[in-house]
């Protein structure tokens, strides 16, 4: 009975140890993403990580949406009235906004124009 008691304090005492030193290097940092409507109209999107959808959006006139992401992840928006299906992959620590191309919205850098 000693022996069975010892080995599984060992065993426990090793698989703590481990977790311990697995979870406190796997937190990777994490990043903003951020877009801010420039548009006359209100937009609506959906924001995909790593190709599922995360978020719906609806970003009102002069309003900014932002959250931060591990770094890593794959970020995509799939707007309703975009040209494009799909923009992205997006790039984290990168301020998007919503601007006008006719009556298309599209995606760019705030760096941009």
């Amino acid at each position: 009975m000693q022996k069975t008691i010892g080995r599984l304090g060992v065993g426990l005492t090793l698989a703590a140890a481990l977790a311990g030193a697995s979870g406190a290097g796997a937190e990777r940092p994490r990043e903003v993403f951020s877009v801010t409507n420039d548009t006359r109209r209100v937009v609506e999107c959906n924001l995909l990580v790593d190709g599922h959808t995360r978020t719906y959006l609806k970003v009102h006139v002069g309003k900014t949406y932002s959250d931060s992401f591990t770094q890593g992840r794959r970020l995509q928006l799939a707007c309703m009235r975009g040209r494009d299906g799909v923009y992205g992959p997006l790039q984290l620590g990168v301020d998007y906004r919503f601007v006008e191309r006719g009556s298309w919205i599209a995606v760019v850098p705030a760096s941009a124009e």
